[in-house]
């Protein structure tokens, strides 16, 4: 494939965004995007562009969001995509489209392993060693097309989601541009073993609740570098809700550096302890 042939590509979130950077500074040609509609957000509920439609425009490039399947269909039939890459877009997408276009999906795990909506996560709180991307063929089912390629990152004990996702976001733009040099139509993949595959959960705010008395200074810890910084992780005291905005982890203890009361600015855990008491077990 040359440099030339276009790429439409679907992507709604901020690493959606990130990615289509990347790849558009690595030369490749992106003829349009597509996206998610807007949807209002914020205590304001304002109508706000989806990142990957700001990086569109931002880049001068094309972006439609269709309001549903049907929508997306006609889309397509219009654009005759070259090669669809879809990275976050948000809509499962039906077999119709899966089998008249050549789509491939940026995925961040080592499929099978970590399907669904959280995979970034979900290494974290299993205390995984080793993550990465994986370059897949859209299938019928969630993640679970041909794998085309992986490309392997490892996780440093002080990783949190948002290092981790910064890792995986080179990882996805050096693995894309990597195999579309080498690829020609029609893509082709190595079909997962579906018996080993693990499907991960949306995250909810209320995941971030621990119990310091209960859970294990690893799990919580874990816990913390999963959800940092969303929802983060937050206990509740004499009926307040308290933010673990800093911890450490060592010889299996957790340490608290800093944390952050409902309403107020982060204070170091001494501050906190000399006005509020201790939240750990004496």
């Amino acid at each position: 494939m040359t440099k030339n042939n276009p790429i439409v590509f679907f992507g709604t979130p901020d690493f959606a965004a990130r990615v289509l950077k990347g790849i558009l500074q690595s030369g490749l040609c992106v003829a349009a995007v597509i996206s998610m509609p807007d949807r209002p957000q914020g205590r304001g509920y304002q109508l706000m562009s989806t990142p990957v439609k700001q990086m569109a425009i931002s880049s001068n490039i094309a972006c439609y969001q269709p309001e549903n399947a049907v929508q997306l269909q006609a889309l397509l039939e219009g654009l005759e995509p070259f090669l669809g890459l879809v990275v976050a877009y948000g809509m499962i997408l039906p077999s119709q489209i899966v089998h008249q276009f050549e789509l491939v999906n940026l995925h961040a795990s080592i499929l099978p392993r970590y399907r669904g909506a959280s995979p970034i996560q979900a290494a974290l709180l299993n205390g995984d060693v080793e993550t990465g991307m994986t370059l897949m063929k859209i299938g019928e089912a969630v993640d679970s097309g041909d794998v085309i390629a992986i490309e392997h990152v490892s996780i440093d004990p002080l990783d949190q989601a948002a290092t981790l996702t910064d890792k995986l976001i080179v990882a996805s733009v050096k693995l894309f541009v990597d195999q579309y040099g080498r690829q020609t139509l029609p893509w082709k993949g190595k079909p997962q073993d579906h018996t080993l595959s693990t499907m991960t959960k949306k995250i909810k705010r209320e995941d971030g609740l621990i119990d310091l008395s209960a859970e294990s200074p690893e799990s919580i810890y874990r816990k913390w570098q999963a959800y940092t910084p969303w929802p983060g992780v937050f206990v509740f005291h004499e009926g307040k809700r308290v933010k673990l905005i800093e911890v450490e982890f060592q010889d299996n203890k957790l340490n608290i550096q800093k944390v952050q009361c409902e309403g107020k600015s982060v204070i170091s855990y001494q501050q906190f302890v000399h006005g509020n008491g201790s939240l750990l077990a004496s």
